[in-house]
C-alpha cells in the first residue's frame, strides 16, 4: 500500500516501511520491526487490528503485532505517523507475558547502499558529534556505533535526518551478508547475547525521519524501463552445479547436459571412513564426466591420510578434480598450514584453493594468506536475514558490490563464489541448532520459489549483477536436481531456472548495461563471435515495455513474472518468454 505524506511517499508492507522517497529518491530503504532468536534466526510477526488513514496532508498507521516460535507470548502496538512536512515516526510499545531469548528485539532501520561514500553526521548518546562517511569499499566491521541520531546529505540542499530512542544503535555494512543496504539496529553486538525478555520489562522504541532543505523535484512515473546499453563487456564466470546426493537418471543427465556446464562441486567430509570418502568421490567423478565437466571438490577436515588417499583416486581417475576447496569445521577461514597440507598431498600443479565455506563476511573479517593458492572462495545467498520477494531481488544487486571488493582480499588468486544458493545452506550462528526450525513446513535450507519462475528471475539478476566487475572466475548456483536443484528429482522436470543456465550455454561474454528501476526490469546481454541473446529480466507481475539504447536502440514489451529471450543469430530476430 502506497501512502503519502506532504513531498515523501512510502510503502507500508505488512508493518514495514519500504521505499521512503522524495521525488524518485530513495531515502531509507526500510523500518521495520525484528525478532531474531537465540540462534539469529528472524521470526515472523502475526499482525492485527490494521487501521490505515491517508489524509490529504499526511497519514496514520495503528495495528499489533503477537510474536511466533520463541517470542509468541510477546506483543506489541505500533503506530506511525506521516506529517504534512513530511517527517515520518515510527512508534512501538510491546511487552511478554512469559519469559523468552533474544538476541536482537527491536527497530531496524535499512539505508540504501546507494549511500557508499556519502558524507553523515553520527550523534552519539552522549551528545558528540562524529563526521564519518558511508563505507564505499565493504567494511569488516560496524562503522557508526553508540547512535542517537544520524544526520545525511541527500541531493544538494536536501538533508534527512534520522533520531532513535529507546535503545543504543549501532549500524553495520549489511552487503557483508548479501544484503542491499546498511543496517542501523538496536543493541550493540558488543554485550552479551541472549538476554531472557521477561514479563517485568516494558519495551518502547521510536524511530523519527525528518527532512530539512529544498526536496528534489517529483518526476512524473514513467512506465517504460530505461536500460542504457554499453559497449563494454565483461566475461561470464564459469557455471557450474552442486552435486548432492539424489542418483541421476538418463533424464536428468539429458537435461543437464543442455546446460554445457564447465564444472559438478561436491562436498566431501574426511572425518567419515574412507570407504565412504572414496565411494564419494567416484561417483562424482561418473557424473562429471557424464556431463563433460570438470569436479571442483569442497573437502573438509582432512588429515594427511585422507589427502593421500583422495590424491591416488583422483591419479587413477585421470586427474578430473580441477579444484581442491580445503574448510576446516573448526575454521571460519581456512588457515595456511592446512593448505600447503594439500600442496604436498596434491602436488604443485594441483589447483588448490581456501578461502571460507560461509560468506563474504568472514573473508573480510580474516583475510586469508593467498600467497600459495591459487583461488579464493566464499558463498553467497539473499536470504540471511530477510526472505520476502522484494528484499531477495533487491540483494541480486550487492553481487556487484561484493565481486568489485573480493580482489582486495583475493591477491592475485582467482575468485570462487561458491556456492550461491537461495536460501542459507544452514544457519552458522545457530548456538542451539535443535531449536533452529525452519519459518515453514519445508527443511529451512529449501525454499517453495526454487522450482519457479521467481528463482530463474533472481538467478539472472545474480548472475548479470555479479559479472559485471569482471572478477568473479566461477560461480557455483544450486544443486543438479531436486528442492533445491534446476530439476525435479522423481519426474525429471526441468525447474524455470534450468531454461535461463540453458540461454547462458555457448556465451562467454557479458555487454554491460544499466537499468532506471533494476528492482522491477533489467538485462542481460550474451554476445560470442557470431551472435547476441539478450534477455530481458522483469521481476513484476505485469507485462513491461523496456527501452534499450545506446549500443542498442530498441523497446521490448517484457513478459511478466520471468525471462523474455530474444536471440540474434546472423541478423534474424527471434523472441520468446519463459
Amino acid at each position: 500500500m502506497q501512502l503519502s505524506a506532504g513531498p515523501v511517499v512510502v510503502d507500508l508492507d505488512n508493518g514495514d516501511l519500504r521505499c521512503i522517497r522524495v521525488g524518485n529518491t530513495e531515502i531509507i530503504r526500510r523500518v521495520y520491526m525484528v525478532f531474531q532468536d537465540r540462534n539469529w534466526t528472524s521470526r515472523p510477526w502475526l499482525l492485527s487490528a490494521v487501521e490505515v488513514d491517508q489524509a490529504s496532508d499526511g497519514f496514520s498507521v495503528r495495528f499489533t503485532a503477537q510474536g511466533t516460535f520463541d517470542a509468541r507470548a510477546f506483543t506489541w502496538a505500533c503506530a506511525i505517523e506521516g506529517a504534512f512536512d513530511g517527517s515520518i515516526t515510527y512508534s512501538v510499545t510491546g511487552d511478554t507475558t512469559e519469559p523468552f531469548l533474544r538476541n536482537r528485539l527491536g527497530l531496524c532501520v535499512l539505508h540504501p547502499m546507494a549511500l557508499a561514500g556519502a558524507h553523515v553526521r553520527i550523534e552519539h548518546t552522549s551528545g558528540d558529534t562524529e563526521e564519518a562517511r558511508f563505507p564505499d569499499a565493504i567494511s569488516p566491521h560496524q562503522p557508526f556505533r553508540d547512535i542517537r541520531a544520524m544526520t545525511h546529505e541527500i541531493t544538494p540542499g536536501f538533508n534527512v535526518r534520522l533520531e532513535l530512542s529507546g535503545e543504543i544503535f549501532e549500524t553495520e555494512d549489511h552487503r557483508n551478508w548479501s544484503d542491499a543496504s546498511y543496517k542501523t539496529y538496536c543493541t550493540p553486538i558488543a554485550l552479551p547475547f541472549p538476554v531472557t525478555v521477561l514479563p517485568s520489562w516494558r519495551f518502547e522504541q521510536s524511530a523519527r525521519i525528518t527532512f530539512t532543505g529544498i526536496p528534489p523535484a517529483t518526476q512524473s512515473p514513467d512506465r517504460t524501463i530505461e536500460i542504457e546499453v554499453f559497449d563494454a563487456v565483461a566475461p561470464l564466470p564459469r557455471i557450474g552445479l552442486q552435486a548432492n546426493d539424489k542418483q541421476l537418471t538418463d533424464a536428468h543427465l539429458a537435461a543437464l547436459r543442455m546446460l554445457a556446464l564447465d564444472h559438478l562441486r561436491i562436498s566431501i567430509d574426511a572425518s567419515v571412513n574412507a570407504k565412504e570418502m572414496e565411494r564419494h568421490l567416484r561417483d562424482a567423478a561418473f557424473q562429471a564426466g557424464s556431463l563433460d565437466c570438470s569436479l571442483h571438490v569442497a573437502l573438509f577436515d582432512a588429515d594427511a591420510a585422507a589427502l593421500d588417499l583422495l590424491a591416488r583416486i583422483d591419479n587413477e581417475l585421470g586427474g578430473i578434480v580441477a579444484r581442491w576447496f580445503i574448510f576446516r569445521s573448526d575454521e571460519l577461514v581456512t588457515s595456511r598450514n592446512w593448505t600447503d597440507l594439500a600442496r604436498t598431498a596434491f602436488g604443485a600443479a594441483a589447483c588448490i584453493g581456501g578461502g571460507t565455506n560461509l560468506y563474504f563476511t568472514e573473508l573480510n573479517r580474516q583475510p586469508p594468506d593467498t600467497s600459495d593458492l591459487d583461488f579464493v572462495g566464499f558463498s553467497m545467498n539473499p536470504q540471511v536475514h530477510s526472505f520476502d520477494d522484494r528484499t531477495i531481488i533487491q540483494n541480486s544487486a550487492t553481487a556487484m558490490v561484493i565481486a568489485r571488493d573480493a580482489p582486495r582480499l583475493a591477491g592475485t588468486s582467482w575468485i570462487s563464489v561458491a556456492p550461491i544458493t537461495l536460501r542459507p545452506r544452514f544457519n552458522p550462528n545457530a548456538t542451539d541448532p535443535t531449536s533452529d526450525l525452519s519459518n515453514d513446513h519445508l527443511p529451512a535450507s529449501d525454499d517453495y520459489r526454487q522450482p519457479t519462475w521467481f528463482a530463474a528471475v533472481w538467478a539472472a539478476l545474480s548472475i548479470g549483477s555479479i559479472a559485471r566487475p569482471g572478477t568473479i572466475d566461477s560461480v557455483t548456483y544450486f544443486e543438479t536436481v531436486g528442492p533445491r536443484g534446476v530439476i525435479d528429482a522423481l519426474s525429471a522436470e526441468p525447474y524455470p531456472v534450468h531454461a535461463f543456465f540453458a540461454a547462458l550455454a555457448g556465451y562467454r561474454l557479458i555487454r554491460l548495461c544499466a537499468s532506471s528501476n533494476p528492482e522491477t526490469c533489467d538485462a542481460l546481454i550474451l554476445v560470442n563471435e557470431s551472435r547476441s541473446r539478450l534477455i530481458v529480466v522483469n521481476a513484476s507481475a505485469r507485462e513491461r515495455v523496456v527501452h534499450l539504447h545506446g549500443f542498442l536502440d530498441e523497446r521490448i514489451t517484457a513478459a511478466p513474472n520471468g525471462l523474455t529471450i530474444i536471440d540474434r543469430p546472423e541478423g534474424s530476430h527471434d523472441q520468446s518468454a519463459l
